[in-house]
């Protein structure tokens, strides 16, 4: 079983892979889409590193979102609801596999899960409550990854994130709902990373916070 299931994840690896290289600029898309950086020269990671978007090429709960997201919207906005949530999950699980199940994109995949288990059961809870359910179950699986880069930074960053963007979403006034949750969650990230990446690399470029306002 383990050899059949690590065949389909080279197969469908390998297949994204010939997909992506059908499209211009592919070295990019590959960083973006499977973690694989090899292709971009260390001048222009080094470049992305200082304007602070580097994080684009290390697969996170960002990604994880986007996916989930692009499978689950369109079947529940055509009435697929219940089949729009197994969909985005399998595939979710698909990209996590394919990936060798990192920290950062496992965190993120069992949260969805956690998440989605208390709306089916109709429990009502704190997103900060079911990070440190999530926190548990990946200690007791990797025991000891608390103390690695990729766990701390995606782990506090995500809490300050939802810590501070109900606070970072009250100061604004307008009333584009998009725009005041996208300030709030980039300025939320902004937070944290800029005293971690201090904590952990001694280094922040302020004007990173405008380079991911744009993105």
């Amino acid at each position: 079983k383990s050899k059949l299931f690590n065949d389909a994840r080279r197969f469908i690896k390998s297949w994204v892979i010939q997909s992506i290289d059908l499209l211009g600029q592919s070295s990019f898309a590959r960083g973006f889409i499977l973690n694989d950086t090899s292709n971009i020269s260390p001048v222009e990671l080094n470049l992305f590193r200082k304007m602070g978007i580097a994080h684009l090429f290390s697969a996170s709960g960002l990604h994880m979102g986007l996916l989930f997201s692009a499978c689950f919207v369109p079947l529940a906005w055509l009435g697929f609801k219940n089949g729009g949530y197994f969909v985005a999950t399998l595939i979710c699980f698909i990209y996590l596999s394919v990936l060798d199940f990192s920290i950062p994109l496992l965190r993120s995949f069992i949260f969805v899960i956690l998440y989605m288990v208390l709306k089916f059961l109709k429990r009502k809870t704190q997103s900060k409550y079911i990070l440190y359910f999530t926190i548990l179950l990946l200690e007791i699986i990797f025991p000891l990854s608390c103390f690695s880069a990729s766990f701390i930074l995606s782990f506090l960053i995500t809490l300050i994130i939802l810590l501070y963007y109900p606070l970072f979403k009250k100061i604004f006034i307008f009333q584009n709902q998009y725009l005041k949750d996208h300030l709030a969650i980039t300025l939320s990230a902004s937070l944290g990373s800029c005293f971690i990446s201090v904590y952990l690399f001694n280094y922040y470029h302020p004007v990173s916070v405008l380079y991911n306002l744009i993105l």
